[in-house]
Formats: structure tokens, C-alpha cells, sequence
């Protein structure tokens, strides 16, 4: 509590609730909830800042046992939907990039926790901006083909995200598009199987594996 308030004060954060150093006195442990609202607090007040805390606190949560990750994942909630009003900029797609292939690559590792990091992590993207989701194609994309184990973990971050009511469906369109552009630019005959020709053709078979689980998923207009 402590460290909240001084971090508030030293950084002149302007947030509605207003925390007072406190000597002596007991905080109860279970108080995610306060430190939660005050996380939320701040990135409405710095949201300039989304990106440095959101590494920073992957760099954490990588640090602390399994036990903590609901309350570190819950801490992170608000400035992971505050990703969804960043400028479309060059530097701001770099980092965008890099950021989202960490937050892939420890949901694949962490698998004792997959059905946590899908809640609390990949259900607020149904509504980022368009532009967003390209970039989150390009990264699942290039982590399914660079990890052939990871397919079905990616395919069903797609499908969570593609199943929302709130324009999950651009997700089945974007993977489409993405075949279609495959087929248009690779050769005409692959060899068989498909993954034993060159990256394109690779790239196809994920992107129609990732269709098939979108179907089954009833998230793809066959129509």
C-alpha cells in the first residue's frame, strides 16, 4: 500500500482516490481490489504510459510464483484495454508487436494458466481497432508457423476472440484474407504434405487450421 502511494506521489499521478502513507496499521492482505482500482485509476490519467507498464509487468509476473498470476493478470486488465486507443504510428506498431508476442509466448508456456490468460488477457481484443487485429494476425501467424507445437493454443486465442458478440467476427475475415493473399503469391502445385514445402505454403495450412477451429467454433459464415 505503502509502495502504491509513493509511487502516486513521486510521479504526481492524478488519480480520484487519494492514498495517505500509513504507519502502524494493518492493510488486510487480500486487498487486490484497492490496488486494482488504482491501477485502472492511473491509466486513465497516463495512458501514455501503456506500453513501459505492461512490460514491466510481464517482467514481474514472470518473476512471482504461479499462485500470484490471477492478481497480476487482473492488475494489467486496464492498461490492456487502454492498447485499444494507441495512435497508429510506425514506433507505436513496433512495440504493439513486440508486446503481444510476449503476451503469446507465455500464454503457450504458462498452459497450467491457459483458460486464466484467455479470460483476463485475449477477451478485451473482440473490439480493438482494426489495425490492431492485423498485427495480432501477423504475430500469431509468424509464432504458429516458428512453433508448430503452439498451433492449437493460437487457434483457440483466435476462436475466443472470434466468438465474441462485440466484432469477433472480423477475426474469421482477417484469417481468409490472409489465405487468399497465400494462395495468390505461392506456386501453384505444393508439394505434398504441406508443410514440407517452403514457408507459404506452411503459412496456408495454419491459416486453414485456424479456419477449421473458427467453424467448429461456430464463428465462420460458410456462406
Amino acid at each position: 500500500y505503502n509502495l502504491l502511494s509513493a509511487v502516486i506521489q513521486q510521479f504526481e499521478f492524478n488519480t480520484p482516490t487519494h492514498l495517505n502513507p500509513l504507519f502502524g496499521s494493518v492493510i488486510p492482505s487480500s486487498c487486490g481490489f484497492l490496488a486494482n482500482k488504482i491501477s485502472g485509476e492511473i491509466a486513465a490519467a497516463q495512458p501514455d504510459l501503456v506500453f513501459d507498464f505492461l512490460q514491466e509487468s510481464l517482467r514481474g509476473l514472470r518473476a512471482v510464483p504461479a499462485r500470484h498470476h490471477v492478481f497480476c493478470l487482473d492488475y494489467m486488465v486496464p492498461w490492456i484495454c487502454r492498447l485499444s486507443i494507441v495512435p497508429e504510428e510506425s514506433t507505436t506498431r513496433q512495440r504493439l508487436h513486440v508486446l503481444l508476442s510476449e503476451f503469446l509466448g507465455l500464454t503457450s508456456e504458462r498452459t497450467e494458466l491457459y483458460p486464466v490468460f484467455l479470460q483476463r488477457l485475449w477477451s478485451h481484443f473482440a473490439t480493438f481497432p482494426l489495425w490492431i487485429l492485423q498485427e495480432l494476425m501477423d504475430v500469431f501467424m509468424d509464432h504458429a508457423v516458428s512453433y508448430p507445437d503452439t498451433v492449437d493454443i493460437v487457434g483457440e486465442v483466435f476462436c475466443l476472440i472470434s466468438t465474441s458478440p462485440r466484432d469477433g467476427r472480423r477475426i474469421p475475415d482477417l484469417i481468409l484474407d490472409y489465405a487468399l493473399e497465400l494462395f495468390n503469391t505461392e506456386p501453384d502445385r505444393p508439394n505434398a504434405p504441406l508443410e514440407t514445402n517452403e514457408e507459404g505454403w506452411n503459412n496456408v495450412r495454419v491459416c486453414l487450421r485456424f479456419l477449421l477451429m473458427c467453424s467448429l467454433h461456430d464463428a465462420l459464415d460458410v456462406h
